[in-house]
């Protein structure tokens, strides 16, 4: 799922209602955002590892690239309980 993501326009993430995994350019650096998640999701994926940044006064979501998979993980399993 991580290699799919960094390489195309996004993938689905299973059980978050249409959010996608995608590649994302932040001042240089690349990063794994996690995109169109819904309104009550942000709290439950920080807890599972993800982080969020402010830019141009908009809330992103990320997933720590040196920890992606056991993130992701988490979060799928999220999704299942």
């Amino acid at each position: 799922m991580i290699a799919a993501a960094q390489k195309g326009p996004g993938i689905a993430t299973p059980g978050l209602g249409g959010a996608i995994l995608a590649p994302a350019l932040v001042n240089g650096t690349r990063r794994l955002e996690i995109r169109n998640y819904r309104l009550e999701d942000p709290e439950r994926l920080k807890a599972r590892g993800a982080f969020s940044e402010v830019i141009q006064y908009r809330t992103r979501l990320f997933v720590p690239l040196d920890q992606s998979n056991e993130v992701v993980e988490a979060i799928v399993a999220m999704t299942r309980i």
